[in-house]
């Protein structure tokens, strides 16, 4: 970019180059001839340091001051080095990021002091930009050897929203972007008169776009603090938009969630009023809004839908928008002819020959092939248009069906007083929360959306919100909508009697007049409307209802019946609260404990599967079909393999080779050493558990309705036995009890005992809920052995292996909730042992085993902040580790269960942790491998 030929242009100019207003709405003008000064003081500074280009972290000015922004970058660009833009919240962070990414300088409105608290910088200097206002550019201690930006041609690197993930880092070439700004401004023809209201933060690429096309066509760009950014009031309208007025702004670019803050009636009355001043309004980052905010608009105003993704930086799409039609808006045309999409699996790829960004990784991309990038929106394509359906993460799955958030949010748009809406999922307890905003209070939303949503995609609330919150990126904030759903449900009233939140649920959910005499199914209910009835009462009574869905299907039970069964068991939520309070809400001590990231692995889709330790190696699947093994230590990745399915099977390691399942219902053997696949065996059906390796073969369940055992030649592959346990598949993991015998246990409860020679049941019994958790054994001593076994209805079972070979059966154990998790047994000696299991009531249970008692002890239970389907792990001696679904990776005294340190991961979390000294691994649904270090 010829920044010197700008600056050339523009020293001596008195037009204004930015205009700053601030909480107060008073204006402060700066000229092209002052920001061309501010801008060579920086780059001077820059050149003096620097010797060759590479990448300058800039730590964001206070919410303020955001003015200083625009001096820097310009210096920076202008001394031939990149920019990256970023908000840290604590210095660990910061440095952490520094050492991570190499980056050798930064710049901040701070001194360094201030945010590291130590000497961990050098060649420190102080650059006066503004009145009475400085930066300071500094080189940070460790990293003092210099860090090229591997390309030359880096422009800046971009953090993108992680709208459909995790966020990656993004390095933009001033090829990609340049092409972009040109192309934007042959369309709209902005010139030296028009004002630009910059309303993106910089750590959104639409920012860079406002800078662009600002300076390259001498107009004036207008920044407010966050405050008036995010909540703007109608006097701030008016200052921007009344043609009286001195500012009188003509061009916007923004997110639909920024410009449905002004409110339906400002927007009317002062943004686009027939009077207004503005001339273009360029709407992207997320859906176009309604059309009707809009209608009032003046002919001279033109709006655009803009689309586009950081990958390819950073708008691909544009189309004018005609809002007297009511046709919906589709995408629009390329804004280059470089720009070329293609549709995989019914999700939008954008691609270019020319305009290439580097991802996460990558340092360099070949030039002779187009590259195209996932955008992450499911389409359809109508005469040739394409028209955005939903992003990818917005289809979720509940109660065994799938839904589109999207698809709820666009049903309830198409009611006259909804102007926006927002759906929200909370894994937790499984319910949809959509949020709306609308000028009238009272909008029946609920019922409104029955008449077209199927009882899955009902919401189960819809709460009216005067402004979305929103991100870094001025999209809605999900995190911050979830906080303030949180809040109203605090403050609402708690105390409801748990027979009057019943008959309200039912009313709610079939029918307003009902008769306790009559059974749910007779009132209209079925399978999802009750499954919704049992999770709101339970995530509003925060415990397990555990045959309350069977009962209200059961059409020969009136209401009175289950309303007498719900009250009956809530007696008991007082007495296991104070239980819980006794024995788990220890306080939380200061510890030196600390889960710290050390390195992530993308496999491309969900990492259900529980990783595998061999060595200094990680070995674990994904439902991309990818198998992969990675250092323990760097991540680096050494050895990988695109098995035919999904793998949610967790590997097997003996002597060197490895043993895995798909979901096709092949089990393969494969060597990380040689990397290659040894054989595979199809065993004709689903396998999710983890095969047993013992001397010369391996045994391993699957879903099949015919053969579900399988023992195979280690060596070859081969058939030695296959025979059928139960009625229904396998997911628990076989487990090896004596020389000669495996226990196996079904998805119908049955469990047996084979001789692994011959595969002849050598022992029967059958429970009465399905096992979904692996059973685990306890040895005291050579003749005192005890099997552990879960049902998913809560019991865990105990049985003494008999000489014979047989199961004696001891008094159950009883939980209030569904058990998937497996047990980790721990602490054994000849006296007694410990088992730790995850609940799905939020609770993980230690239970005390010992020889001579026919009954388990519980030794501690801790309530963690959602359902547990992941085994805990133990390690370093003293501490348990374990992950809740929505994917909170916790470390706690296995003594005490006290809770000593925890980590939220991206996304939610099938897979167990398991340990390796003081590394933890475990895989997210947000599709990486994750290791941290305690």
């Amino acid at each position: 970019m010829d920044i010197p030929g700008v600056f050339e242009k523009m020293l001596k100019s008195e037009k204004p180059a930015l205009i700053h207003c601030n909480d107060h709405l008073d204006l402060k003008y700066t000229t092209y001839r002052h920001l061309v000064r501010y801008s060579l003081a920086i780059s001077c500074e820059l050149n003096c340091l620097v010797t060759r280009k590479c990448v300058i972290l800039v730590i964001l000015p206070q919410p303020t001051s955001s003015y200083l922004l625009y001096p820097v970058l310009l210096g920076i660009i202008n001394s031939n080095c990149s920019f990256f833009c970023t908000n840290w919240k604590t210095a660990d962070n910061l440095q952490c990021f520094l050492e991570k990414h190499k980056i050798n300088f930064f710049i901040s409105q701070h001194h360094p002091k201030n945010l590291f608290g130590g000497e961990k910088y050098v060649n420190c200097r102080e650059v006066g930009i503004f009145e009475n206002e400085s930066v300071f550019i500094c080189q940070h201690r460790q990293n003092q050897e210099e860090i090229t930006a591997h390309v030359d041609d880096i422009a800046y690197w971009m953090e993108t929203s992680g709208s459909t993930g995790t966020p990656k880092i993004v390095r933009v070439p001033w090829s990609c972007i340049l092409p972009n700004i040109s192309a934007i401004n042959q369309r709209l023809n902005l010139t030296a008169n028009d004002v630009i209201y910059s309303t993106s933060p910089a750590t959104f690429d639409p920012f860079i776009v406002d800078l662009l096309l600002g300076i390259l066509n001498s107009a004036t760009i207008l920044v407010a603090t966050d405050r008036l950014r995010i909540a703007p009031s109608r006097k701030f309208a008016e200052q921007l938009f009344v043609q009286t007025n001195k500012v009188r702004v003509t061009f916007l670019q923004m997110t639909p969630t920024i410009l449905t803050n002004f409110g339906q009636q400002v927007l009317k009355e002062v943004v686009f009023a027939p009077e207004s001043s503005l001339k273009i309004c360029l709407l992207g980052g997320e859906s176009f809004p309604k059309k009707s905010l809009m209608k009032c608009i003046n002919d001279r105003v033109k709006i655009f839908n803009i689309y586009g993704i950081t990958e390819i930086s950073c708008w691909s799409h544009m189309k004018e928008v005609n809002l007297v039609d009511d046709e919906e808006v589709d995408i629009g045309e390329p804004l280059d002819e470089s720009i070329q999409v293609e549709i995989r699996d019914k999700q939008l790829w954008i691609g270019s020959k020319s305009r290439k960004c580097l991802l996460d990784g990558e340092n360099e991309i070949s030039n002779e092939k187009t590259l195209f990038r996932n955008t992450g929106d499911i389409v359809e394509v109508k005469n040739e248009k394409i028209f955005i359906r939903s992003r990818s993460n917005k289809i979720i799955k509940r109660f065994g069906k799938q839904v589109n958030l999207a698809q709820i949010e666009q049903s309830a748009m198409k009611i006259d007083m909804v102007e926006r809406s927002h759906g929200l999922f909370l894994q937790d307890c499984r319910r949809i929360i959509l949020f709306y905003q609308s000028e009238k209070e009272e909008v029946n939303l609920l019922d409104k959306l029955k008449e077209t949503l199927s009882s899955a995609e009902n919401p189960d609330e819809a709460v009216r919100i005067d402004a979305f919150p929103q991100s870094n990126h001025g999209k809605v904030s999900e995190e911050k909508l979830l906080d303030f759903y949180r809040k109203i449900q605090r403050e609402k009233c708690s105390i409801d009697s748990i027979e009057d939140e019943f008959l309200r649920l039912i009313k709610q959910l079939v029918q307003p007049q009902i008769s306790l005499s009559t059974s749910f199914p007779n009132l209209g209910g079925d399978s999802m409307k009750a499954l919704r009835l049992v999770c709101e009462l339970q995530n509003k009574y925060n415990r397990e209802f555990a045959d309350l869905l069977q009962m209200l299907l059961n059409p020969d039970l009136n209401l009175q019946c289950i309303l007498n069964y719900v009250k009956d068991s809530s007696k008991s939520i007082q007495r296991e609260a104070e239980e819980t309070f006794k024995s788990s809400n220890i306080p939380n001590t200061k510890t030196s404990l600390e889960l710290k990231f050390s390195w992530r692995a993308n496999l491309g889709k969900c990492v259900d599967a529980t990783p595998s330790i061999l060595s200094t190696s990680v070995t674990v699947g994904s439902h991309s079909h990818k198998l992969m093994t990675l250092n323990c230590e760097t991540g680096e990745i050494l050895f990988e393999e695109v098995l035919s399915d999904r793998i949610e099977s967790q590997v097997a390691f003996c002597s060197g080779f490895g043993f895995v399942g798909c979901y096709r219902g092949y089990l393969y053997k494969f060597s990380i050493g040689r990397k290659e696949i040894v054989w595979k065996f199809d065993s004709g059906a689903m396998i999710k558990c983890r095969p047993l390796v013992l001397s010369e073969v391996v045994i391993f369940g699957n879903y099949s309705h015919e053969q579900n055992v399988w023992c195979l030649s280690k060596e070859t592959g081969n058939v030695m036995w296959c025979r059928k346990v139960g009625d229904k598949g396998i997911l628990a993991n076989p487990l090896h009890i004596r020389i000669d015998n495996i226990l196996v246990a079904t998805l119908d409860g049955s469990v047996e005992i084979l001789d692994t020679k011959t595969g002849n049941q050598v022992f029967q019994t059958h429970l009465k809920a399905p096992i979904f958790s692996s059973p685990a054994i306890v040895e005291f001593s050579a003749k005192e052995v005890k099997i552990v076994i879960a049902e998913v209805n809560g019991t865990i079972n105990t049985f003494t292996v008999a000489e014979n070979h047989t199961l004696q059966p001891e008094n159950p154990f009883k939980v209030s909730g569904n058990i998937f998790s497996s047990f980790t047994v721990f602490n054994q000696s000849a006296n007694s042992a410990l088992v730790a299991f995850g609940c799905h009531n939020s609770c993980i249970y230690c239970l005390r085993v010992r020889p001579e008692d026919s009954l388990l002890s519980l030794e501690w239970k801790t309530r963690l902040a959602s359902p547990i389907f992941s085994t805990p792990c133990r390690f370093a001696e003293a501490f348990l580790c374990c992950c809740t679904t929505s994917g909170q990776l916790t470390i706690l005294c296995a003594e005490v269960g006290q809770v000593k340190s925890s980590q939220q991961l991206p996304g939610e979390a099938f897979s167990s942790p398991v340990a390796r000294g003081r590394q933890i691994f475990i895989g997210c649904r947000d599709n990486h491998l994750y290791c941290y270090t305690v």
